[in-house]
């Protein structure tokens, strides 16, 4: 009789609870804070490259400095006249270069990213974009069409809502637009079998950068969230071995060199080429190692002079800007010849301690009658090291031109500094008289008193302009 009197008391509470129709309320954590509209609050250098944030609609934040970038000189003459000049080395070893240059979120989801709060013209933006991807083509550089990712209705979001990164869609997505490319030069196989799948790997958890900078300032976190990954394998028929001769040759048709979209195997943009071509990818994108790190890895590697490719394709993120000085730092090392018997001015043995100055490191008024668009300047320290070295080259005018060489981050530092003097300055036909070191940086890695002896070389650049 108890068991039944409780029974009945429990059903009466339950139909007493639903009759008061009680109503849950949900607390909603906001997405930011005040502190972000303080620019003083972008502190770090991390933080720095977020300046400023801005709350777009449900979950997406904003990057302004790097989601809306203005496109109207990406196709500058100076920009066009190094890539040209890339693109003419490459062809002189057989090597065609395909630009893979990725739109920034700003010009894929205007909407969502409230471009409306800035000054962001998307109408026109698109158009600068559009036609300088007409402008790189012109310099026989192949350009996929990416125009296609503008349009992504009832398609799951090819970016991440909080980080400038895209996602594994708009890897995806972008990959089959490059294989189509891909198929128009012949480098395709997909008349064959199928060599390569992709298959689900699990789930990563995503580190947005965006809402990373969002943490670090209003002092709060989100709940992590994660995202499916997919890894890209060759597949093996049963007559295939999987494993090589000693004597077997190895063939790179396609490098691809880039940076974190591009490295990082979260995205799986490389195996996704290889899957929609048909055809394998050798991977040499570096992450953190901006535009130019994986050039320079690749370059220094040998890899490239041991056996040059058919073509490389360059990712490039959607607000870097071709830069006239990434291609005086990089196209070097196609050569790499500042030899004793070819240098104009030279000193070796030359001791220097971080920030000290040291003037006329190479002076010779009398120098060959050279212009200062084609020559180089290459410095070696003995220490590992040194992070950058600022010099200022003089002119026969009495004119100079400061220039600052950097260890690429993530790359091997064997303490060689290496840059062509270009013609994007006022004095590209005024011969050189002398340079001076006006600062040299020691990572923290070297003692507090580092000090460092280096040899120092001005000589006739390997791929002069043309008069």
């Amino acid at each position: 009789m108890k068991f039944r009197i409780i029974i009945l008391f429990f059903y009466l509470v339950s139909v007493s609870s639903i009759a008061n129709n009680y109503v849950y309320k949900v607390e909603e954590f906001a997405k930011t804070c005040n502190d972000i509209l303080d620019q003083s609050n972008y502190d770090t250098e991390f933080l720095s490259k977020h300046w400023r944030i801005l709350p777009g609609e449900d979950n997406w934040l904003a990057n302004t400095n790097l989601d809306f970038p203005t496109y109207s000189d990406l196709g500058s003459p100076a920009a066009m006249l190094e890539l040209k000049r890339l693109e003419r080395v490459l062809a002189s070893y057989g090597t065609k270069l395909m630009l893979v240059y990725i739109p920034a979120r700003g010009l894929v989801y205007p909407e969502k990213l409230n471009a409306d709060a800035t000054s962001f013209d998307v109408g026109a933006e698109r158009e600068y974009f559009t036609n300088a991807m007409r402008t790189i083509r012109e310099q026989n550089v192949i350009v996929p069409e990416l125009t296609p990712l503008f349009k992504h209705d009832n398609t799951p979001p090819l970016f991440y809502e909080k980080d400038i990164h895209w996602s594994i869609e708009g890897a995806k997505m972008t990959a089959s637009l490059v294989a189509k490319s891909l198929d128009n030069l012949g480098l395709s196989d997909t008349s064959s079998p199928e060599k390569y799948e992709t298959t689900y790997n699990g789930v990563s958890k995503d580190v947005a950068n965006v809402e990373q900078a969002i943490a670090e300032i209003c002092n709060f976190s989100f709940a992590p969230t994660y995202s499916p990954t997919y890894i890209t394998t060759e597949v093996l028929s049963a007559t295939e071995d999987s494993s090589m001769g000693l004597f077997d040759k190895v063939t790179d048709d396609i490098v691809m060199l880039g940076t974190s979209f591009s490295a990082l195997s979260k995205f799986n943009f490389a195996g996704f080429v290889q899957q929609f071509s048909n055809a394998p990818v050798a991977n040499y994108a570096l992450s953190g190692g901006g535009l130019i790190g994986a050039w320079t890895n690749y370059l220094k590697s040998g890899d490239f002079h041991l056996q040059p490719p058919k073509l490389i394709i360059w990712e490039v993120p959607g607000w870097r800007e071709l830069e006239p000085r990434y291609f005086h730092a990089f196209t070097p090392l196609f050569f790499d010849e500042c030899e004793k018997t070819d240098a104009i001015m030279i000193a070796e043995n030359v001791r220097a301690t971080a920030n000290n100055k040291i003037s006329n490191v190479l002076f010779k008024p009398n120098s060959a009658d050279i212009p200062a668009k084609n020559l180089m300047v290459d410095i070696t320290f003995d220490s590992p090291h040194v992070e950058s070295v600022k010099i200022r080259v003089w002119f026969a005018n009495g004119g100079s031109r400061t220039y600052n060489m950097r260890h690429v981050y993530r790359t091997p530092n064997d303490g060689r500094f290496l840059t062509t003097l270009g013609n994007n300055h006022n004095y590209p036909d005024i011969k050189v008289v002398g340079m001076d070191i006006e600062e040299i940086k020691f990572y923290d890695s070297a003692d507090e008193k580092a000090t460092t002896n280096f040899n120092a070389k001005l000589c006739s650049s390997p791929i002069p302009y043309a008069d």
